[in-house]
This record gives structure tokens, sequence and C-alpha cells, in this order.
């Protein structure tokens, strides 16, 4: 019996050396993998900062420039309400002048005659 239980258990060691081994491989494959997802895991992480910094400097810059066309856009709006006004201005003024000058130039056409008043 003693003859046959030793070969069982060298069987046994040996067996659980072999496991023994397997899993150490296993911890150290899963340990170089980890390491992997870890350094990819702060890749992506500090990428998805940057890439939030760019979108705010980009939103930013969109905002700096719709607020630059919108004054443009109402200054435009402004000027053509002035220029509005004095065309109507410089028209009044033209109407006025041309009264002034009715009032005392008279010009005949069907005559080809200039008359002063």
């Amino acid at each position: 019996m003693l003859e046959n239980t030793l070969p069982q258990l060298e069987q046994l060691i040996e067996q659980t050396i072999e496991k023994n081994n397997q899993l150490k491989q296993q911890v150290g494959e899963l340990l170089e993998q980890n390491a992997k997802l870890t350094e990819e895991n702060e890749t992506l992480q500090l990428e998805a900062i940057d890439t939030e910094e760019k979108q705010k400097q980009t939103e930013e810059g969109l905002n700096r420039l719709m607020s630059r066309l919108q004054e443009a856009q109402h200054d435009e709006n402004n000027e053509n309400d002035h220029h509005d006004d004095n065309q109507n201005n410089d028209n009044g003024d033209n109407n006025e002048h041309y009264e002034n000058n009715d009032n005392h130039e008279y010009h005949d056409d069907n005559n080809n005659e200039h008359h002063d008043y």
C-alpha cells in the first residue's frame, strides 16, 4: 500500500506544480493585459479631455464669430436705416431747394426762355 501511495503522491505533487506554473503564467499574462488596458484607458481619458478642450475652443470661436456677424448685421441695418433717413432728408432738402428756386426762377420749356422773378 505504501508502495502505491508514494507514486500517487508524487503524481499529485507533479500535477499541482504543473497547475501552479500554468496559473502563474496566466497571472503574468493577466497582469500584462491589465497594464496595457490601464495605459490604453489613460490614453483615452487624456484624448477625451483634449477633445473636450478643443470642442470648448471651437464653441467659443463660433460664438465669437456669431457675435461679430450679429453685430455686423445690426450695424448694417442701422446704417441702412440711417441711409434711408438721409435719403428722405436729402429728398426733402432737394424739394425745398427746388421750391426755393421755383420762387425765384422760371424756365419755360416751351419757349426755351429763362425768367428770373
